[in-house]
């Protein structure tokens, strides 16, 4: 759950869509009025109509941490609000997003950790049944669920760290970035509107292991699709590096590349 402020941004351009920082940019005007069903709001990570940039930033975050977003109005809003408040749809809001609560997924509390580990695992297994039938959608809603079971280890002051020796945890960790990069694989295979959802999946699993080159392959895949070509040439290079001679890597990024006279 969080509770929300906007301000509007003072002047056209404002900022880039999707920037998140620690604080208030300094150029904004006076904080809006919001009515209670967008000052304060709860939702699920990993959710599909959840923005990236806020599902991102709150898995960085306890109860008590706050983040500045910057988006345009009626990406963060809706069209309906945004006319009900006089804002331009397309005029970019800093939304000041504060945690206040966060609660954790039912098996997570009835289930021993190896237990849910195992679910994990499971699931993760289907899941590439799935994938290899082309099942996408399947396969995705199989390691959401995987991902859901283990979510809470990505950062060392969740509540089960403390529980956990610490090779049990990573080794869990492991599994949850196979998770993540294989959720990125559905993403890119069910069409380019779900391309932002593939970047956050790599970006996540990589917060976990930066040694996966099918990771920066499919972030690269990702950038591509939102036509960020220079950093997916980037992160192609990476992939190289950790795999010289990897066939998928050097076709595509021969592909980028600008041909010689």
């Amino acid at each position: 759950r969080v509770k929300v402020k906007v301000r509007r941004r003072a002047g056209d351009g404002g900022g880039t869509t999707g920037d998140v920082s620690g604080d208030a940019s300094s150029n904004t005007n006076e904080e809006m009025t919001l009515p209670p069903c967008l000052s304060s709001f709860q939702f699920q990570l990993g959710a599909n109509m959840v923005l990236p940039s806020i599902d991102h930033a709150c898995r960085k975050c306890g109860v008590g941490d706050s983040f500045v977003l910057t988006e345009r109005a009626s990406s963060l809003l809706g069209y309906e609000w945004c006319g009900q408040l006089g804002l331009s749809e397309e005029v970019q809001v800093d939304a000041i997003m504060t945690v206040t609560e966060v609660l954790y997924p039912y098996e997570m509390y009835s289930k021993r950790f190896d237990d849910r580990v195992d679910m994990a695992n499971k699931m993760k297994e289907q899941g590439n049944v799935d994938f290899r039938a082309k099942r996408f959608a399947a396969s995705l809603k199989r390691y959401k669920k995987a991902d859901e079971l283990l979510h809470d280890l990505e950062h060392k002051n969740a509540f089960s760290w403390a529980l956990l020796d610490e090779v049990k945890a990573s080794r869990a960790l492991s599994t949850q970035a196979t998770v993540l990069t294989n959720m990125a694989a559905c993403y890119l295979a069910l069409g380019p509107r779900y391309s932002s959802n593939a970047l956050l999946a790599c970006d996540r699993a990589m917060e976990i292991d930066r040694t996966s080159c099918k990771c920066f392959y499919r972030r690269a895949k990702a950038k591509m699709a939102m036509g960020e070509k220079e950093s997916a040439m980037e992160d192609l290079r990476q992939c190289l590096r950790i795999e010289p001679h990897n066939q998928e890597a050097l076709m595509l990024l021969k592909s980028l590349e600008p041909n010689e006279a």
